[in-house]
């Protein structure tokens, strides 16, 4: 009994910290929107979804009265979502606009608000039923959302749209919540799990098969960066050129200004004999 309580120990520290992980992984994106001066071709589906998927999860804990780690992990994660909707919006460059997140913001507040009418609705019992049947339908589209640019990866032959961390840590998340529901006995976790598994396998292979390549916002960005640096050395060489000019109109102004005097000195130089022998003459 104390080796499977400490599995279940151990079962629920991974679900909670690497929901966590997953769910924070997108503020990894920022060093990136900075470096490409926009969002690129990330699309912003998967953090409306984890707002969404959370809110909800986050009531049915409330219902079930599983507030660790099912109420605190979600609860935080629901924030961490409209954070990162928030942020998206921030760094979205307007003149490469590809997205819109405020419908997906008010989306997801006028189905949170309905979900909590829910409640206050219907018995304790059938709304927990109504809540965790939403919840498995969430849970398999949160998984499955960052899939939403499947296409355009498999066209491109580019993983750069799908979030790396995001896949990676959502594959450790689904894993370790099929655990946790298995543990729990609880089919509203681990069935929409074990296909969270197979979903972000899915983006897991697509990224290995397919190389991260530049997005279209780096590529856009690439020749302006070239041309800046190509102008700049073509003003270095009017600089230079400038000078050479400057130089070589000074050297003829010397000549110029020291040619006369010598000339003239010759001359009187060459006449001063002349003058003496018509005297003596």
């Amino acid at each position: 009994l104390d080796a499977m309580a400490a599995v279940v120990q151990v079962v629920k520290a991974l679900a909670v910290f690497s929901a966590l992980g997953m769910n924070f992984s997108p503020l990894l994106n920022i060093r990136e929107y900075r470096k490409v001066n926009g969002t690129g071709d990330t699309h912003p589906l998967p953090f409306a979804m984890i707002a969404l998927n959370s809110g909800v999860w986050s009531i049915y804990a409330v219902l079930k009265e599983l507030y660790i780690p099912m109420l605190f992990t979600n609860g935080v994660s629901m924030f961490a979502g409209f954070a990162h909707l928030v942020i998206f919006h921030f760094f979205t460059n307007p003149k490469m606009k590809k997205y819109d997140v405020i419908p997906m913001m008010l989306a997801v507040f006028v189905l949170l608000f309905a979900c909590m009418s829910m409640v206050y609705s219907f018995p304790i019992s059938e709304a927990t039923s109504w809540i965790g049947t939403l919840g498995v339908f969430l849970v398999v589209a949160t998984f499955g959302s960052p899939l939403v640019v499947m296409a355009e990866v498999i066209k491109t032959g580019s993983s750069s749209s799908l979030s790396r961390p995001l896949s990676f840590l959502g594959l450790i998340t689904a894993f370790s919540w099929t655990a946790y529901g298995f543990l729990e006995d609880d089919p509203y976790i681990y069935a929409p799990n074990i296909l969270g598994l197979f979903l972000t396998i899915a983006q897991v292979l697509l990224i290995l098969i397919y190389p991260n390549r530049p997005s279209q916002a780096q590529r856009a960005k690439e020749p302006s960066v070239k041309s800046s640096s190509r102008s700049k050395d073509i003003a270095l060489g009017n600089i230079h050129v400038t000078k050479r000019q400057k130089r070589s109109h000074i050297d003829e102004d010397i000549e110029s200004a020291s040619g006369p005097t010598l000339t003239s000195v010759i001359e009187m130089v060459k006449q001063l004999p002349l003058k003496s022998r018509s005297s003596r003459k």
